[in-house]
């Protein structure tokens, strides 16, 4: 997967990213960055970024905030 973006209740989808990563830390990093360099390709709407990432091994929290 890991991330698409698409319009909610479309299946219009903007962006694939983080193709062959399931690290989360990663993934978020590659959305912020795509939101700061996609801004004016959004218009008002709601958006859907659906995201699929494996949890580590002895994962205990910490990161990013969705």
């Amino acid at each position: 997967m890991p991330i698409y973006i698409k319009v909610e209740k479309s299946n219009e989808r903007l962006a694939h990213l983080a193709r062959e990563s399931w690290d989360l830390p990663t993934q978020i990093i590659e959305l912020e960055t795509w939101l700061f360099e996609n801004p004016l390709n959004l218009t008002p709407a709601n958006y859907v970024a659906d995201i699929g990432f494996s949890i580590r091994e002895n994962a205990c929290g910490g990161g990013a905030i969705l």
